[in-house]
């Protein structure tokens, strides 16, 4: 408008140009089409407004829904293209007693000492929180928190007991288990194991001066070990359960190691001396391999039966007898206790300020799954013990065992299962005696 202004007050001084008049027609026509369109959109009904305001929004709608649309169909196309999608979250354990709610990993490092292993002399003298509640759980049936507390659960529904209590378990075996306090132990993570053994040594000899020289080699043999499943079903009275207190002192924890470990000890013990090899491992004596054997004969005299375990000793070689140990059951040994040598002197003596007994300078040990009037001589570190990593529990209160119903008895049942093999890998390192039991 400034210049219209402008061109209109130089046509009043009589000095506006030809060209200037007509730039000024030109604008002051524009400014007239200008004015009258205003004017129309100020003389349009309110209704007309209302609708092309009601257009406008439709049209700004419609544009961010497909820009949405779009952004979506991308994040999905990007999406399929993802083989794996992990998703973290951290799982919490809810426990009055605490206070708070607790993570797992906060659990585990919460430690609850178990009463009386230290003064046993036990390694493991305490467990996690976290051990005490997935007990807890497995009392109360909480699969959810059971899961929770779990490294993983095995395909038939069991859980895996924490890495502490499977130990806890396991020293407390090796406590009862004559085999596992003699023999070489290991754990593995795959289903077999390969151990080679030696059956025949190189031998050396010697030579005369160019003479051609004497070849020997050694022979090995392999002996493959597969863990078997080992399963005890443990029963708790619900009473027990509920009254167990699980936050003081962890004694419910120490109670069921227990009874998991007899029933384990029994099965392993028993396998591990006599066992058949058959969906189980084979034990020394157990049919498996072929012993060497000194026999007192039927209705041996005490004489014969000393002569016979002094034959034993000296026909083991000296490479296992030096570390070699006697082995029997109960009844045997009392057979033996009456035994003397030549010199009116018992076979069996005592070490000074020990509880432990010697037959000709090895200690004894008594293992009563042992055959009676049997002794076996051994250097078990050629008796191999593979386990399998894990120990699994599932729990039910409606099984029937044996004919006795946990529901009808108020019980809950506990299934505990590992799995374990054993094979002796040099038969030479045994040597058995028998005809020792009554004459």
């Amino acid at each position: 408008m400034g210049q219209i202004a402008d061109y209109l007050e130089k046509k009043a001084l009589g000095t506006l140009s030809d060209d200037e008049a007509k730039q000024l027609d030109t604008l002051l026509k524009e400014a007239a089409m200008a004015r009258t369109e205003e004017v129309q959109s100020e003389n349009k009904s309110e209704d007309q407004q209302v609708e092309e305001m009601a257009q406008k929004l439709a049209d700004s709608a419609q544009a961010k829904m497909a820009s949405s649309i779009d952004a979506l169909t991308k994040a999905l196309e990007g999406a399929s293209e993802t083989k794996e999608v992990k998703q973290t979250e951290t799982q919490f354990v809810i426990d009055k007693t605490l206070g708070r709610n607790h993570s797992v990993e906060e659990l585990s490092e919460i430690k609850v000492v178990l009463p009386g292993r230290a003064q046993q002399g036990k390694e493991v003298t305490e467990v996690s929180q976290k051990t005490v509640e997935f007990f807890s759980a497995l009392y109360n049936g909480d699969k959810q928190k059971l899961q929770i507390l779990s490294e993983g659960t095995a395909a038939d529904g069991g859980y895996l007991v924490p890495d502490e209590f499977a130990n806890v378990i396991i020293e407390d075996i090796r406590d009862m288990n004559i085999m596992r306090q003699l023999a070489s132990v290991m754990t593995i993570t795959s289903d077999t194991v390969h151990i080679p053994s030696l059956i025949s040594r190189p031998k050396a000899a010697w030579r005369a001066e160019k003479a051609v020289k004497n070849t020997s080699t050694a022979t090995f043999a392999e002996n493959v070990l597969t863990p078997y499943s080992l399963a005890a079903i443990v029963p708790l009275s619900n009473e027990l359960v509920a009254d167990a207190q699980l936050g003081v002192g962890g004694s419910i924890v120490n109670y069921i190691a227990g009874l998991i470990s007899v029933a384990l000890n029994e099965k392993e013990e028993a396998a591990f001396w006599v066992g058949s090899g058959s969906g189980q491992p084979s034990g020394v004596d157990g049919g498996a391999y072929t012993l060497r054997t000194v026999a007192a004969g039927a209705g041996a005299n005490d004489t014969q039966r000393a002569d016979a375990i002094i034959s034993a000793y000296s026909n083991t070689p000296q490479g296992y007898r030096n570390k070699g140990v006697w082995v029997g059951n109960m009844g045997t040994w009392g057979e033996v206790a009456r035994l003397k040598d030549s010199q009116n002197r018992y076979l069996l003596t005592d070490l000074a300020g020990s509880n432990t007994q010697l037959l000709k300078g090895r200690p004894v040990y008594e293992s009563n799954y042992i055959a009676g009037g049997t002794l076996l001589f051994i250097d078990a570190s050629f008796y191999q013990i593979v386990d399998r990593e894990g120990i699994s529990v599932r729990v039910s209160d409606e099984a029937t065992v044996a004919g006795s119903s946990a529901f009808e008895k108020n019980l809950t049942y506990v299934r505990v299962e590992k799995r374990v093999d054993a094979e002796l890998l040099l038969p030479a390192a045994v040597t058995k005696v028998t005809g020792m039991g009554t004459p």
